[in-house]
């Protein structure tokens, strides 16, 4: 059976390339593509050549640049001026073909630059400015082009870059499954009899004559054909099929519509004229070949003496006995070619058990070729596509899993379509599913996978509601709710995330109970307890939390330990260690954060030094450094953690150099600049920080574009703009600052909304408002930084009222106090500032005390003795001993090591103490 043919139209000269990565796409997704590529050598004009190829196609794929093109010599009768490309469409959407325009964006591979396009072919001889206006004149006409597109509503795809291109077109391949079903209705329907089919499909869908052919026999000429009398039988029908289309054509209630259905019966019409010699005289030659059946030679001869009626007549008399022959014998055929197909097939299985993935690969696809129908074929070569998929994800590009993944999908959706009710096909098409949803999030298109992840999930659900007892169809289930998790919580939807990942664990849970010595089973618990401390924590329920990841550690160390050589073992058991370090470094406990961590780092390091090509342990190595790092900053080590984030840093620009398509990198990226832009700032060199913090704002900027619903990139585009923010503070650019805190306060304010549950979203518009605060102050505006610091103290206090442990959020109430008490001093309101400045200190006594080799708790504790001791209507002696101890503190850090350059306050302390009175 023929594949559907789509045409793809571009200018060459521009998009000669694109067009054929879109061609590669097409062919992957099951179709024949057609474009002037195909244009043979010498053909006379063009424009009928386009349309008989158009004619032909069932749609078409038009890929819009900036060129105009070339354009025939002569305006065209029809469409007026008009390129070659814009022809194109103007002419199979006057046919009524399926069409769909994708605009290509600047970012787009092109194969010549804007300026090298529409030029005429002797530019060099001419003067410059005959050739701009010559140039100007073809981006005019392009323009009203795309401007046609535009009105008409053909433009409704822009691909950004190439990814979002090859993404576009993948993503038509349902549309393009209409045009499947209709192309393959048409080639399977029955003709009552040949000449039902050369009149009937005429007039239905163009069939051919040469179907026929199937219907044949070898057998001796047994009769003569009159070939001028079946040729005026053939010229009555089609005259009298002409009238009754053009009577129909004027039943319709629109005059543009009558006027279609008239150009389209004349159109038919004409063409059948044209070719009713050649049908008439095709009966003669068949019989002259001697290869015609006594079916035949009877069907002639009634087409000559009787007429098309009775010759229609008596083939529906024979078209059972004719079709059951044929499809026993093909039955046979096929079998017998299966069997001795069937050890290639499994040669083919043995290629890839050996790594000879080019030889079996290239096998697939020569016994697919022969056999495009074999189950037992597709479904092989299916899982032969996702396992290829699964390496490419860790030691390639997602781009190449995205290849390998889509090229299962079609051979499974073929499966699904030959055997609906196959459940072992059905569960190849969830997995078909979930993987390329994997794709989809890792570069960023939230929405798409939770479209597949989610069509998995029915799949998964349909098989488990027929066989609930199937461990297998429980675990996909299992796994499948936990995929829609993911996305819910990227997503900022932590409620729906929270209940995937508990369905997630139920399932878990019954199936490990149920076999206690499945290996797989025990990890999928251990990852449900993962994920749910995941969003445990993003909620503010650290102590849930830490009990999750608790939980999720022992049955990872139980399993890595019954498998020592099971590196993804090992991996899991690092992964609990890092998450567990995040929470118990948020709730003070900085010894055991980084004892955690360098367990963590530890077993990262061994997987990488053990395959370092893998993709996938060098990430985990990465995020290490950053977590070793963050660690080092709290101690007041800045040269030590600005090592580690640099480390850290490095893989990560490899890992996107190597996948600029992977969004999880380019995030972890983003962080990395941001952390070293943290410790330049504590270093004092505020230039080179901001410089770090611009390009996490890039990255950020970009992420965010790309997938507007994913609230996590969202935070980490508001916390860029904070961060440039600060550095303009410092540099004295009050108007840049506070340019930078109202983007991040638009972003944080619109999270706090879309999810109310979570915490850190909270935590960030408190940062946003504390932060415009500050830049009031600096603008001497005391109204708006009271307020300011009002908004945000009272979203600091709701946070620690739902985590008391969280020393950080604790230590952000301290800050906001010590700031309202500050405006309030400048105000004169003295009593309000007083108990301000004293609650502050109370706050960082008490966090300080939690963990005393904080280096930056203990300069908080400081800080907040010498703003109380400022205050004049404290006795003397009092603000004395306030100095005192604030400066014995910085000193003794100062002799450990411990103070950073912007952290040494003695000088400030001494000048204070020298204006009391002695005593």
């Amino acid at each position: 059976m023929s594949r559907p043919r789509v045409f793809l139209s571009a200018v060459s000269v521009e998009l000669r390339s694109a067009r054929q990565r879109v061609a590669r796409t097409v062919r992957t997704l099951g179709y024949d593509p057609v474009s002037q590529d195909d244009f043979p050598t010498g053909y006379g004009e063009l424009r009928q050549w386009l349309r008989e190829q158009i004619d032909g196609c069932e749609g078409m794929i038009q890929l819009v640049g900036d060129a105009y093109g070339a354009e025939p010599p002569d305006a065209d009768p029809e469409f007026g001026r008009v390129s070659y490309t814009q022809f194109e469409l103007l002419h199979a959407h006057r046919k009524g073909k399926k069409t769909w325009v994708v605009l290509i964006g600047d970012h787009c591979s092109r194969d010549h630059a804007t300026s090298e396009l529409d030029l005429p072919e002797n530019a060099a001889g001419l003067e410059p400015a005959a050739v701009q206006n010559w140039q100007a004149e073809r981006r005019k006409l392009q323009q009203a082009y795309l401007d046609w597109l535009v009105r008409e509503n053909h433009l409704r795809h822009t691909a950004t870059d190439d990814t979002a291109l090859e993404n576009i077109i993948l993503k038509l391949r349902d549309e393009l499954a209409k045009l499947r079903r209709t192309d393959e209705i048409r080639q399977h329907r029955l003709w009552k009899a040949v000449v039902a089919v050369l009149i009937g499909l005429l007039m239905l869908s163009g069939g051919g004559w040469w179907a026929t052919q199937h219907l044949t026999t070898t057998v001796q000429q047994a009769a003569v054909v009159d070939a001028e009398k079946i040729r005026a039988h053939l010229l009555t029908t089609i005259e009298e099929t002409h009238r009754q289309e053009l009577a129909e054509a004027e039943t319709a209630s629109d005059w543009r519509e009558r006027q279609k259905r008239r150009e389209a019966a004349d159109a038919a019409h004409a063409m059948w004229r044209m070719r009713v010699d050649e049908l008439a005289t095709s009966f003669a030659e068949i019989e002259a070949r001697g290869d015609s059946t006594s079916v035949f030679r009877e069907l002639s001869r009634i087409l000559a003496e009787q007429g098309v009626d009775e010759a229609i007549a008596y083939m529906a008399a024979q078209k059972t006995s004719i079709l059951q022959s044929v499809r026993t014998r093909a039955a046979a055929v096929r079998e017998r070619n299966r069997s001795e197909l069937e050890p290639l097939l499994r040669t083919a299985e043995l290629y890839g058990t050996k790594g000879a993935y080019v030889e079996s690969r290239a096998l697939y696809a020569e016994i697919l070729d022969v056999e495009p129908d074999w189950p037992q074929a597709l479904h092989a070569a299916f899982w032969f596509h996702i396992e290829q998929g699964n390496r490419a994800h860790i030691y390639s590009s997602i781009a190449d899993a995205q290849r390998e993944y889509v090229a299962g999908d079609s051979l499974v959706r073929r499966l699904t379509e030959l055997e609906p009710a196959n459940t072992e096909w059905q569960r190849d098409q969830l997995v078909s599913h979930n993987k390329i949803g994997d794709v989809l999030v890792a570069q960023g298109d939230g929405e798409g996978a939770l479209v597949a992840y989610r069509e998995g999930l029915e799949i998964a659900r349909t098989l488990t509601g027929r066989d609930p007892g199937n461990t297998q169809w429980q675990r996909d289930l299992s796994l499948s709710h936990d995929r829609v998790g993911d996305v819910l919580a990227v997503q900022g939807d932590g409620l729906g995330a929270l209940t995937a990942y508990r369905k997630t664990q139920t399932i878990a849970e019954a199936l490990a109970r149920r076999d206690p010595g499945n290996t797989k089973l025990q990890r999928d618990v251990a990852a449900s307890y993962t994920s749910i401390g995941d969003v445990l924590v993003a909620q503010g329920n650290r102590v849930e939390a830490l009990a999750a990841f608790r939980r999720s550690l022992l049955i990872a160390e139980t399993l890595a330990e019954s498998e020592p050589t099971n590196t993804r073992r090992q991996h899991d058991v690092a992964a609990n260690h890092q998450r567990i370090g995040d929470v118990l470094l948020a709730q003070g406990d900085r010894a055991n954060g980084l004892a955690a961590y360098r367990k963590a780092r530890a077993i990262a390091e061994r997987l990488a030094e053990r395959d370092p090509t893998n993709t996938e342990w060098k990430h985990a190595l990465a995020v290490s450094y950053q977590r070793i790092g963050d660690v080092l900053v709290v101690q007041g080590d800045s040269g030590g953690a600005l090592a580690e984030y640099r480390k850290a840093l490095a893989i990560g620009q490899g890992l996107i150099d190597h996948d600029l398509a992977n969004t999880k990198w380019q995030q972890d990226v983003a962080a990395s600049h941001a952390r070293v832009g943290d410790v330049l700032v504590a270093q004092g060199d505020k230039g080179d920080a901001l410089a770090s913090y611009r390009m996490a704002l890039a990255i950020s900027e970009a992420l965010a574009r790309r997938d507007p619903a994913n609230l996590g990139w969202q935070h980490a585009l508001a916390i860029s703009h904070q961060k440039i923010g600060d550095v303009l503070v410092a540099q004295g650019d009050s108007g840049g600052a506070l340019a930078s805190y109202q983007m991040a306060l638009v972003i944080a304010e619109a999270q706090a909304r879309g999810e109310p549950a979570n915490m850190e979203w909270h935590r960030a518009l408190a940062a946003s408002h504390q932060r415009i605060g500050d830049v009031q102050v600096m603008r001497c505006d005391r109204a708006g930084a009271l307020a300011a610091f009002r908004k945000s103290l009272e979203i600091a206090e709701a946070l620690t009222g739902v985590d008391p442990a969280n020393m950080q959020w604790k230590r952000d109430t301290a800050v906001l106090h010590q700031r309202t008490g500050d405006v309030l001093m400048a105000q004169g309101d003295g009593a309000q500032a007083l108990a301000a400045f004293q609650k502050s200190l109370e706050i960082h006594e008490a966090i300080a005390t939690r963990d005393p080799a904080n280096t930056q708790w203990q300069v908080d504790v400081a800080v907040a003795c010498g703003k109380l001791s400022n205050h004049k209507a404290l006795p003397v002696a009092e603000r004395r001993e306030l100095l005192l101890r604030g400066r014995e503190i910085l000193q003794e850090l100062n002799r450990e090591g411990r103070l950073h350059p912007n952290q040494d306050h003695v000088a400030m302390f001494d000048a204070a103490l020298a204006t009391l009175p002695l005593p």
